[in-house]
């Protein structure tokens, strides 16, 4: 039962990207007006599906940053973590990271991880959902 509303969660945060990426874009006709742009430190962080707490990495516990530098993860970069609200009642803290191929790509995986920095979801998204454009 724990396994399938993590495997949900993770699911949910996926799509919830993927659809904030791949929305229809239509053509403006061009005008003359200057706009401002806000640049965060992380220009490419992608933000939380609803329910999650978008964090950086400095937020993460010790034990998912050393997760996420490990060798098992060493292919990709981080585009975003999130911190996964406790359930009532839960005692163990869950957080969620989207892991792309390359720096400024799509996630390509998704991680949750318990607060002891075990990986205990994961989901690989296609190209469809969150390769490359």
């Amino acid at each position: 039962m724990k396994r399938t509303a993590l495997t949900l969660v993770a699911l949910a945060f996926g799509m919830g990207v993927s659809f904030a990426q791949t929305t229809p874009q239509t053509e403006e006709p061009a005008t003359e007006t200057e706009q401002t742009v806000e640049k965060e430190n992380m220009s490419n962080q992608q933000p939380a599906a609803p329910g999650l707490k978008t964090i950086t990495l400095g937020e993460l516990p010790l034990q998912v940053q050393d997760a996420l530098n490990s060798e098992e993860f060493s292919a990709f970069t981080v585009v975003a973590v999130a911190e996964v609200p406790k359930k009532e009642g839960a005692t163990t803290q869950y957080y969620q990271a989207a892991l792309a191929p390359e720096e400024g790509a799509k996630p390509t995986l998704i991680v949750l991880f318990n607060d002891k920095g075990k990986a205990v979801a994961r989901k690989e998204m296609n190209a469809t959902e969150g390769g490359e454009e």
